[in-house]
């Protein structure tokens, strides 16, 4: 009778493993693996598998929950992210992995990514492998987690053009004409002394903005001037900053000639900011830029882009180009996500 009882009780330990182990994994690999030596096998390994988010980080986690008898269970784990809903890991990008040779009991594999407060899709995956048996693979449904903070990052340049689309500027060019009090005004010429933007912090207290200063220094002209502005209407603030650039790469539509300064040193690029105040804003998500024309024939600016974190409107740039070769969009958008901050 004993005999009788210990075979069912083996036979039901032997399809428990196979449920186990199993339910942790879809489709085998052809991977070839050299056996196991060490001679340890386990009846029952449960391996858990989930997507986690902490702060900005996203992370694939595979957790060891419960192994019945010693076992070597060798893990990889793979974190997938889109911008897109997918239908398949293998439409996505990886972009973390781990692998670990045994997974002990009550251990956690981890493979984790910083997100920098990207919104989007992640999913996780697994491959494992319990003793001698063969590779498996499981696979997470996908989890959705919308976007954490601005997200100011370049994209990749492949040239194309802005489009210039009909819309309106989201701040008006010249505020002090449009019912604005002046709250502040400075020019300085840029000779390699810090911005002197802590002034302008002292004047609007607890109002925050977005500002810009670009990355590269040598886009600035010698005798580049940089000027400032802070007006207020009712609530609303408005912060100017206005700065000549020049970007060699691009050329010049009309030379200067160097031997002659003008006084504004030599550039290409004018660009003209108008910031909104953002204290109140939603500032989650990436950034974006729409471009527009201006048709009025005595402005000296003739085209502008309204610049976007999400669907919040930080505020426009107008701009003037006076470069040999046509600027793309890329470069507009990257000269921003590398140049702007939080005043």
């Amino acid at each position: 009778m004993k005999r009788i009882i210990k075979s069912i009780v083996a036979v039901c330990l032997s399809a428990v493993t196979c449920i186990a182990v199993s339910a942790c994994g879809g489709k085998k690999t052809d991977t070839a693996v050299p056996p196991d030596e060490n001679g340890s096998y386990s009846i029952i390994t449960k391996l858990d598998l989930k997507v986690e988010f902490d702060g900005d980080a996203a992370a694939a986690k595979v957790k060891n929950t419960f192994t019945l008898f010693p076992a070597t269970a060798r893990v990889q784990a793979y974190l997938y992210y889109s911008e897109t809903e997918t239908n398949s890991y293998a439409e996505m990008t990886e972009v973390a992995t781990e692998y670990i040779e045994d997974l002990n009991l009550g251990k956690t594999l981890t493979a984790s990514w910083d997100t920098k407060g990207r919104g989007g899709y992640f999913r996780a995956r697994m491959r494992y492998k319990i003793d001698n048996r063969e590779w498996e693979e499981r696979v997470t449904g996908q989890y959705l987690r919308d976007y954490t903070k601005p997200v100011l990052e370049p994209i990749p340049d492949d040239g194309s053009l802005p489009v210039f689309e009909d819309v309106e500027p989201v701040l008006p060019a010249v505020p002090l004409n449009s019912g604005y009090e002046s709250i502040y005004t400075n020019l300085f010429f840029y000779l390699g002394q810090p911005f002197p933007e802590s002034e302008i912090c002292d004047k609007v207290g607890d109002k925050k903005f977005y500002i810009f200063n670009p990355k590269e220094k040598d886009y600035l002209a010698l005798a580049n001037h940089i000027s400032y502005g802070v007006y207020r209407q009712y609530s609303k603030y408005v912060l100017i900053k206005g700065m000549l650039l020049d970007i060699p790469k691009f050329g010049y539509a009309n030379p200067i000639d160097t031997e002659r300064p003008t006084g504004l040193g030599k550039w290409n690029i004018s660009l003209s900011f108008r910031f909104n105040n953002v204290e109140a804003l939603d500032l989650v998500g990436k950034l974006k830029i729409v471009f527009g024309k201006l048709y009025d024939k005595q402005s000296f600016y003739k085209e502008f882009f309204n610049i976007y974190v999400g669907n919040s409107s930080i505020g426009v740039c107008y701009f003037k180009l006076d470069t040999d070769k046509k600027v793309s969009y890329a470069f507009f958008h990257n000269l921003l996500a590398e140049g702007l901050s939080i005043l």
